[in-house]
């Protein structure tokens, strides 16, 4: 491997799973940015994010008018909804009465050069790295983005307050762990039950609830006995 390819992977490794990013993390990504070879940058498409913004922004975007987040020198999207949804039931279980959770998608070409942190971890042969690719990387499917302060209407895909826990409601594509050792992915949401949501997933349905950061359950009988019942309650 290359010089720039050990600089890479040691720069790769260090960004994933770092969690909210301050000056030194964007330091990190700008020498990705700039040592990054055309193989590993995005090739567009659809991206989503997920953050937390202020009452009033979340106002002005009800009523049609733009916002401007915090401005940073990039910001990290992800190139699969589904994908994000562990971050957004993480943040929305964190927010503070005075917050609101906005999930976004934008359409973005390769010109706009965003890095596949991703295809960078397949590319620079980093999947054997433990939890770098099994928590992050290659869970999370990340996009890194220039700027991006700017949020018009449009990117709206959805608005949640505190206590607004239609927010976590499970979505096509996302997976689900079954008994704690089958991994089936959900193909829709019934609706909730009993603390969680039924999903079905091929010709099943599925309980499941959100566990210790992941999507888990039992197969879902509704001729269920209270016995039964109390189980899948545990």
């Amino acid at each position: 491997m290359t010089d720039v390819g050990l600089c890479l992977c040691e720069l790769a490794t260090t960004h994933v799973g770092v969690g909210k990013l301050g000056p030194d993390d964007m330091s990190v990504i700008a020498e990705i940015d700039a040592n990054l070879p055309k193989a590993y940058r995005f090739e567009g498409g659809a991206i989503w994010r997920v953050v937390t913004i202020g009452k009033d922004k979340a106002q002005a975007l009800r009523e049609g008018r733009e916002v401007d987040l915090d401005p940073r020198p990039y910001a990290c999207w992800s190139k699969s909804r589904a994908a994000l949804m562990r971050i957004l039931r993480h943040r929305h279980i964190g927010m503070s009465e005075n917050e609101e959770l906005l999930l976004m998608r934008r359409e973005v070409t390769t010109a706009e050069q965003g890095i596949d942190i991703e295809a960078l971890f397949v590319g620079l042969g980093l999947k054997d790295q433990g939890p770098s690719w099994h928590q992050y990387a290659g869970l999370e499917q990340e996009v890194i983005m220039r700027g991006g302060a700017q949020v018009t209407p449009e990117m709206v895909v959805g608005l949640w307050g505190p206590r607004d826990y239609a927010a976590g409601t499970p979505i096509a594509g996302e997976q689900i762990e079954v008994a704690y050792e089958d991994v089936r992915k959900v193909d829709a949401c019934v609706g909730l039950h009993n603390g969680g949501w039924l999903v079905t997933s091929g010709e099943e349905t599925f309980h499941v609830i959100w566990d210790y950061g992941v999507l888990s359950g039992l197969p879902y009988d509704p001729e269920e006995t209270p016995h039964t019942q109390d189980i899948l309650e545990m």
